[in-house]
């Protein structure tokens, strides 16, 4: 069963005053093409905003880079790292500086107590025609003499000189050549030693700045401050120096004490068949 039409008067009357809107296909389809022409327009002004948001920072400077308390940081930084490196490149070269000075200093006195352990190691046995006898209270009375004559076979052996290994050591403190404190210590050597006429002694300065050189001889039970190998016979089981350097400062130092074990040879430069 089918529904009777209304009249188009019928249908206006409707329209106009019922109150309901008329949704026609034109009119939705209208709407539809409103909205999105809205919503092209909207896109369009986004896309627009951007570059120029974007061009707005570029004009005003803003870019990734450091800030002022950043960079004030790093040289603060860098600055106490050139402090501590300066400052043990500098204890290092002060260290090197004290080194080197108590090496220079050293050295002499090394070289001092090595020529006379070698001299008093190899002294000669009384008894041969070179080897004369070890008499503390007889010296060759040179100036400023501290030792007994020592009769060693230290000496250099050359193809150029007549002498052989056997001389005549003293050892002698004299005035400082340099106007220094303390003295100096003289190495007095003979080679020579078939001369009638003696010849003065070659002098070689071992050491400055000495105050004092004692020598002990001991026997085989104490030290002595004397030996006569004339009257005992022999010569001392080792020799014992001590090397009084000058003071540097107020504190009083030690005496360098150097003890030569002597290993008696039957050596002897006679010529005798």
């Amino acid at each position: 069963m089918s529904l009777p039409r209304k009249s188009q008067s019928e249908r206006r009357r409707c329209g106009s005053g019922g109150g309901s809107a008329d949704f026609s296909p034109l009119r939705v389809d209208h709407v539809l093409r409103i909205l999105q022409a809205d919503r092209h327009v909207a896109s369009k002004r986004t896309e627009v905003r951007a570059p120029s948001i974007c061009r707005s920072h570029r004009c005003l400077g803003i870019v990734s880079a450091f800030t002022l308390l950043e960079l004030l940081i790093a040289v603060a930084i860098f600055a106490i790292v050139l402090a501590a490196i300066n400052t043990v490149f500098y204890s290092a070269l002060r260290l090197r500086n004290k080194t080197s000075a108590a090496l220079e200093e050293s050295l002499p006195l090394q070289h001092a107590l090595t020529a006379m352990k070698r001299d008093l190691s190899n002294l000669v046995p009384p008894g041969g025609l070179l080897s004369g006898t070890l008499q503390t209270t007889v010296k060759t009375r040179m100036d400023g003499q501290v030792s007994p004559d020592f009769f060693t076979a230290s000496g250099q052996l050359d193809d150029l000189v007549p002498w052989g290994e056997v001389q005549k050591i003293s050892y002698l403190l004299r005035a400082s050549s340099a106007g220094g404190p303390g003295r100096d210590l003289i190495r007095a050597t003979t080679r020579n030693l078939l001369a009638i006429i003696q010849d003065p002694p070659e002098e070689q300065a071992l050491l400055r700045g000495v105050e004092n050189l004692t020598f002990s001889f001991y026997d085989g039970t104490q030290w002595q401050t004397s030996w006569d190998s004339a009257v005992q016979t022999n010569l001392p089981t080792a020799i014992k120096l001590e090397l009084q350097l000058t003071r540097t400062n107020a504190t009083p130092e030690a005496p360098i004490a150097l003890v030569v074990p002597i290993h008696v040879h039957s050596r002897t430069n006679s010529t005798g068949g």
